[in-house]
């Protein structure tokens, strides 16, 4: 509020309209930052911060290829200024590009032992199969910060891709006996429930919360992954403070489905969809509970035609072959990420759809063209739906990324909570799909088998290469178990820019 005055006050000084752009980004609300830069280009743009703030929001917003261009004017002007590096780096570091490395070995030159270039290295040398390399960096971060979360969550990442599965955790230890605090230790147990240890992450946050009686973090944390592991009285016990803090309320409402209690879990979600009327999470619980108290507005929610579209990505037979080719070389680098729905495969890192490959940009084309089809089906305008309460508004791609099923892999059930619409397109698919157990295929609408609903999938698709289907994302979704051979996708989110389209 105090900037905006300033803004108005002196409309051609740089400083106050750099840093309202900088706190509206640190408030995710970066198209509100870029608004501002943009309209007050010209009184600030000879003023180096006015370009990192901008290069912030974009990053933020995911306008990789802005940021990109903001960087690239800093560091015209001045070419070794480190900010400008560092976000330069970041930026060829989601993009996949292949001086991403080279990016970072300038940031690390300008700033030397700055961690979060250190930790963004270890990212770029790894994203080129450099495993071993990645690995001395992110472990000399453990080692040196032990207080850093974000090292410790880099190296427990590492060690998972370098096979370290029963101890990929086991640095948390040494940094916690060193410097001991509630983040850290929800951080650990966190990283372990990712793999699904549920009963060992439940026994790090009851740790944390003996050491630390009055957080309520530790005790919600440990109260969830007691629930996931199946130690139901221990989640209950915990669940019972009353009243319910509302940051919990979602996860006691997930607790009291699991107990088969869901017409109380639909009066906690209610309270929740008050306050926040975008929580996907809600939405995807309300929606369980509603099937199986026979609640009719299941069907308004996520039973209406044209909310689930399988379209064509038109794609000719050589566009379709350099993308496989594109996508099979990234997995080769790529590994199972901590805390994803993918249970034996690889996950692409970054924005799949920002990369700079000329295949990238055909694909991208594509997806805006099978996005544009699935909005002109939709149902009309609805305020009270939370997707077509969307129907009209500006839509963008919020992320992307393609998974590779191997051996018995498979998509455990979850939602995007941070998607307005969600997809999965098929580039390669194991023999195996067309066999009675329909292997690979896509469930939609199965809850999570923690939830143990038994409820059965809205719809079952078969992944057909070529094709797209598009669905809420707060529709739960998995797949069913391949047993051999590969399944290749691609997945991407869509959110809402709010602003509604002429």
């Amino acid at each position: 509020m105090w900037f905006e005055h300033a803004t108005a006050v002196a409309p051609a000084a740089a400083e106050p309209i750099v840093n309202r752009a900088i706190i509206l980004t640190r408030l995710a609300r970066a198209d509100e930052a870029l608004e501002l830069l943009q309209t007050r280009h010209s009184a600030a743009q000879t003023h180096p911060r006015y370009w990192t703030a901008r290069g912030a929001a974009e990053l933020e917003a995911g306008d990789l290829a802005g940021a990109q261009c903001s960087y690239t004017a800093l560091l015209q002007r001045d070419p070794n200024h480190p900010r400008g590096l560092q976000g330069r780096a970041q930026v060829a570091l989601r993009r996949g590009a292949s001086d991403a490395v080279a990016w970072h070995e300038r940031g690390l030159a300008a700033v030397p032992g700055d961690r979060h270039v250190i930790a963004g290295l270890a990212q770029a040398l790894l994203g080129q199969g450099r495993l071993q390399e990645a690995y001395r960096y992110t472990e000399a971060l453990a080692t040196q910060v032990p207080d850093w979360i974000e090292g410790l969550e880099g190296h427990a990442a590492v060690r998972w891709a370098n096979g370290e599965h029963a101890h990929f955790a086991d640095h948390y230890a040494a940094a916690a006996s060193y410097a001991p605090s509630p983040a850290l230790y929800q951080s650990w147990a966190t990283t372990l429930a990712g793999v699904d240890r549920h009963l060992d992450a439940a026994a790090i946050a009851a740790k944390a919360r003996s050491l630390w009686p009055s957080d309520r973090q530790c005790a919600l944390l440990e109260a969830v992954y007691a629930g996931a592991a199946g130690d139901h009285d221990r989640a209950n016990r915990l669940f019972s403070v009353q009243p319910i803090p509302k940051e919990w309320r979602v996860h006691v409402a997930r607790h009291r489905i699991r107990m088969g209690d869901p017409a109380v879990a639909d009066t906690l979600l209610a309270q929740v969809l008050v306050d926040e009327p975008e929580n996907v999470a809600a939405w995807a619980l309300r929606d369980v509970a509603w099937r199986l108290l026979g609640d009719p507005r299941h069907q308004w929610l996520s039973g209406q035609e044209g909310l689930v579209q399988e379209l064509p990505l038109s794609l000719s037979s050589i566009d379709m072959g350099e993308i496989i080719a594109l996508l099979e070389s990234l997995h080769d680098h790529s590994t199972m990420p901590i805390g994803q729905s993918v249970k034996d495969g690889s996950q692409t890192v970054g924005a799949l759809l920002e990369r700079m490959e000329p295949a990238i940009g055909i694909l991208s084309r594509t997806v805006e063209k099978v996005v544009a089809q699935y909005r002109a089906a939709l149902p009309g305008y609805d305020a009270a739906h939370p997707l077509l309460r969307h129907r009209d508004a500006a839509w963008q791609v919020k992320g992307s990324w393609s998974i590779r099923l191997l051996g018995s892999g498979r998509h455990a059930s979850h939602i995007h909570p941070q998607g307005l619409l969600s997809s999965a397109a098929y580039f390669v698919v194991p023999p195996q799909v067309d066999d009675a157990d329909r292997s690979g295929w896509l469930d939609l609408g199965r809850p999570p088998a923690d939830l143990g609903t038994h409820l059965s999938p809205m719809a079952t698709i078969r992944p057909r290469p070529g094709y797209c289907v598009l669905f809420p994302s707060m529709l739960f979704h998995g797949t069913r178990p391949i047993f051999g051979g590969t399944r290749m996708s691609m997945a991407f989110d869509v959110a809402s820019r709010r602003t509604r389209l002429p």
